[in-house]
This record gives structure tokens, sequence and C-alpha cells, in this order.
């Protein structure tokens, strides 16, 4: 990861305060010639100019690739201990965790900040959501965002480090892996605003079971800014939000939440409704997403935008414009085929949410699902991964596509409520050419076809393996 340090941090005496680090100035005289421009935690990404964070993996030490990311510009060093004698002319700063240092200067950074900060958590949903409010916000003024998945106890610092003075808005994504991690981001964040999409089976397998996951979850409201607000699922028990008592805004499908929709209607095309406010109904609504999916990130991110003081009609042209570039379910034609790229990451719920718009967006066309595992979920994954070959039946899929370990128990899953055996092919990693070509040789060329896996599956290779082909 690499991102651009903001302005206001490039002093090195000053970041080295921010950061709680030692800084050893070993040959460097304090000045203009010695400012840091850029913050990297990989050796490669290195710039000119930028502090080199060595961390301690799993696998490696940073510390190993110190003399790599001098030679590359490197003018600094964060590390756990004085690593001067690698290299000299640089300016070294030491700490005993450098995550943790990360941590405390993004918190630094945050005090010093008139913006409005927003923090996105979830199991799903949560870079739509950011991208979509960020996209909507820049209606109202200028907006600063994470970008990409810059999500985790590393990232979301970096993010945070890069914001320049001058944004109205920061929106900025928190995702979470283990037990312990949501609260100390929060920390750094301060959030005004702190959004949870949802809690579902995502990353279970770290946390063990559901209520671990969703208290760890909640913990997004740990740390809310003197007037911030939590808006948060209707679904969701308030027992479940202790911190946020008083300040908890509840969005749903339900009267029973603050912020819901009316008068919905759905077709391949999307979804439109109108949304039901404490203080006003905000009509004519869209989104280019059908199907739950749809549903929650439409009702979830108008009701943030009600909730940062936008009005009706910037509403509504703000979802036009971020409808347009939302990063999931990327439809496309390929041939006579629909292709369906949902490839960015998966859970079980977010598979169900895919296959339900897969049939919105098939209408009369052929289904078809392209399936890989969908990783982190522990003991559950059996048990997962067959709930999800039910599903792919009941949305009347014709044919199935597995690819990986674990979606064996998805063509289990699928079987086992009636689709045929002669329908369903299954491969592991190693044979994408196989599946590529499986798909291109079965397939019905009128189908609508949906491709989906967790990120490091890298489905997305056989959809563009599946491009290159065409024309069999």
């Amino acid at each position: 990861m690499r991102i651009k340090l903001c302005e206001i941090l490039r002093d090195p005496v000053l970041l080295a305060e921010a950061l709680q680090a030692k800084l050893l100035d070993t040959s460097y005289t304090i000045g203009e010639k010695a400012r840091i421009q850029g913050i990297a935690t990989d050796s490669r990404e290195v710039e000119e100019g930028d502090l080199f964070v060595a961390l301690r993996g799993e696998r490696e030490d940073g510390v190993a690739y110190v003399f790599d990311a001098l030679s590359r510009g490197a003018v600094g060093i964060l590390s756990t201990s004085d690593v001067s004698s690698i290299g000299e002319n640089a300016l070294y700063f030491t700490a005993d965790d450098p995550v943790a240092a990360l941590m405390r200067a993004a918190a630094w950074r945050r005090r010093q900040s008139d913006a409005f900060v927003i923090a996105v958590g979830g199991s799903t949903g949560k870079t739509t959501t950011k991208e979509a409010l960020s996209i909507l916000l820049n209606e109202a003024g200028s907006v600063a965002r994470t970008e990409g998945n810059y999500n985790s106890t590393i990232g979301l610092p970096l993010s945070i480090l890069s914001f320049e003075e001058g944004y109205r808005y920061w929106v900025t994504e928190i995702g979470i892996n283990h037990i312990g991690e949501m609260e100390g981001m929060t920390r750094s964040v301060c959030p005004d605003l702190a959004i949870l999409t949802n809690v579902g089976t995502a990353h279970i397998g770290h946390f063990g079971d559901f209520s671990t996951l969703l208290y760890e979850k909640a913990k997004i409201a740990s740390n809310l800014s003197s007037t911030g607000l939590l808006l948060a699922p209707a679904e969701l028990p308030i027992s479940a939000f202790p911190c946020a008592h008083g300040r908890i805004r509840r969005v749903g499908n339900s009267k029973n939440a603050d912020f819901y929709m009316e008068n919905v209607v759905m077709s391949e095309k999307g979804i439109k409704g109108d949304l039901i406010c404490p203080d006003r109904v905000i009509t004519n609504l869209n989104w280019s997403v059908p199907g739950v999916v749809g549903l929650s990130t439409l009702t979830t991110v108008s009701a943030a935008a009600v909730l940062c003081g936008c009005g009706d009609e910037m509403i509504r042209n703000g979802l036009g414009k971020a409808s347009l570039q939302t990063p999931r379910l990327r439809t496309f034609l390929l041939g006579d085929q629909l292709i369906i790229d949902d490839t960015y990451n998966a859970s079980p719920e977010s598979v169900a949410g895919a296959l339900e718009v897969l049939s919105y967006r098939a209408k009369d066309r052929p289904r078809v699902a392209v399936l890989g595992d969908m990783l982190e979920l522990g003991e559950h994954s059996e048990m997962l991964h067959q709930a999800v070959g039910e599903a792919v039946a009941k949305v009347g899929v014709s044919m199935l596509f597995t690819y990986g370990d674990q979606t064996l128990h998805v063509a289990k899953g699928a079987k086992a409520c009636g689709i045929h055996a002669d329908m369903i092919f299954s491969f592991g990693r190693g044979e994408e050419s196989e599946l590529a070509q499986a798909i291109c040789r079965h397939a019905p060329r009128s189908a609508a076809i949906l491709f989906k896996a967790s990120g490091k599956m890298r489905l997305g290779k056989i959809v563009e393996m599946i491009g290159e082909n065409d024309g069999r």
C-alpha cells in the first residue's frame, strides 16, 4: 500500500509526534530536504521522498526490505528497532508497533480537521455504500474518501493520513477480520456518522460465531464524536449498541425503522421508490441494481444523505450519478450472452443477493451461475456453501459451474434442490482454462451468466478468458 502524505504531516518532527515514535536523525538536516512525501508499506511501491513502514507479517519481516526501500528513494524508515546501520542519509523512526503508530497518527490527523467524518462498516456493501455516498455528497461539498478497499488496520490509517485540508466530508471504510480491530479503528476515525450496512457471515471463521461477530461489528459506534450518530439496520437489536444509546437511527424495510422505502418497483433495470423519513418523504429515488442488494443500498445511502443535511433534489441527482458508477454487479453483453461480473468479493449473503439480481436481469434468458469459493468461513464453510447451492436452485438457475474446493458443497446443495447432475460442472484451482472452455462450450448463447466468488479466487480472470474466446 502507498499513499501521498497530507501536507500538514510532511515535517518529520511533527510526523514523529503524531506517530508517537522516536526519530533518529542520523545525517539529514531537518528541513525542506527531508520532508516526507508519502508512506509505503511495500518496498516495491516506494517513491522518491517516501517513508517506508517495515511491517512484520506472518511470513516476512519488512526490515529485510529496508535497503531496497532506500535504494528506491525512501527518505525515512519506520520500524520496531533502530535499523540505521542498514543505510545512511535517512530518517529513522522507531515504535514498538508500527501499525499502532499509524493509528495514532491517523487519530492526530482526525483531531486537526473540521471535516464531517463518516465511517462505513458492515459484512457486505461497504465499498458500494462508501462510493455511492461519496459521489452523492459531492453535490453538497468536496469529499475525500478511502481509496479502493483501504479499509484494514493498515489501509484505514493510511487513507486518513492522505486526506488534505479543505474537504467538507471524509468518507472512510472500515473492514475487520479479527476480534478487537474495530474499536481501535474507530478511535482513529471518531466518526460524526457511523454506518453499519448489515451483519452477516462474512469472515465468520475468524470470529467463531454470529454473536461475537455482531458484538465486534457493533463497536463501530464505540468512538462516535460528541454529536455523532449511528445508522444501523432495524433488524439488529438495540441492545447490540449500548455505547450509542439514544444516538441510533434505524434503516430498514418496515415502518419500525426511522428510514424505509415505500412504493417500491423493481425491474431488470433497477429499483425505484419513495424514502420515508422522520420529518418528510423523498419521492422518486432510483438505483440501478434490483433486488435486496439494490434496496438496501438505496435506502442506506439515501438515509445517510439525509443525516448529512442533503436536500431532496440533491439526493435524487447524487443517486443518479452514483448509480452509474457502482462497483458491484457490472453487467455487459458478450455476444448474445448477458454477463454479470460480481467477482469483487463474496459472502453467503452477497451471493444470495447477486443470484436475486441474476433472476431480475435475466428475464426470459436461461440463468447460469459460475460460483467460486467463499473464504474465511471457518467451521461454518460446508453448511454455508451448501445453503448457497440451495439458493441457486430456488432462483431458477438451469446450469451451474463451480470453482474451488468448497464449492463442491454448493454443487451438493444444488443437486439436493433439483438441479440435474448433468447441468453441474465442477473445477478446482489450476483448472481455469478448463472452466473457461466448459462455459464457452455448454452455456446457452442467450444465457445470463453470473460470476461470483471471493476476491482471492480471482474469478475475474475467467471472465477475461471468456471474453478473449468470444466468437467461438
